[in-house]
């Protein structure tokens, strides 16, 4: 199964290594804005690899993502001292305006798991994007969708997705 993984800071690095140290998949490709970040990121994911899975760790762009069939958002910015949490949502819903949208044309049957703060609202917002822009949707409106679903569209095993 290949997994992409957009936005590479703090939460997407993390679970880029987290499907390395699983065994989840057999292919991550990391997608940022900052191209140089990703190939960074994946460089050290790269270098876990050997202690863990045999998993290919790449980075792309968007059009590397064609072919996942899961693709984890973690695009975003982080709050802000001060920042409510509705200032964060204008914030991120304008980088979920680019974001989806790329995803979609590159991987329209890739299952979206949102990771991108407020995660309920902007699970909603990739949704709704999903369905407007035409894409079928397998939407969950719950920010975590039952695992058991998620490992039978993934057509994983089942010690890949537990906790």
């Amino acid at each position: 199964m290949k997994v992409g993984i957009v936005g590479t800071g703090f939460v997407g690095a993390t679970a880029g290594y987290a499907l390395v140290l699983q065994g989840v998949g057999r292919e991550v490709v990391l997608v940022d804005k900052n191209v140089a970040r990703a190939e960074a990121e994946a460089d050290d994911i790269r270098h876990a690899v050997p202690f863990t899975h045999p998993l290919e760790i790449q980075a792309g762009d968007y059009q590397a993502l064609a072919e996942c069939r899961v693709v984890v958002l973690c695009a975003g910015v982080g709050q802000k001292p001060g920042e409510t949490r509705l200032q964060l949502l204008q914030r991120n819903a304008q980088v979920f305006r680019e974001v989806v949208p790329a995803v979609l044309e590159n991987a329209p049957e890739a299952v979206l798991v949102v990771a991108s703060n407020p995660v309920d609202v902007m699970t909603h917002l990739a949704g709704w994007a999903r369905a407007w822009l035409g894409y079928h949707s397998g939407y969950c409106p719950f920010p975590q969708p039952p695992r058991e679903a998620l490992r039978r569209r993934c057509a994983a095993r089942p010690c890949a997705c537990h906790r």
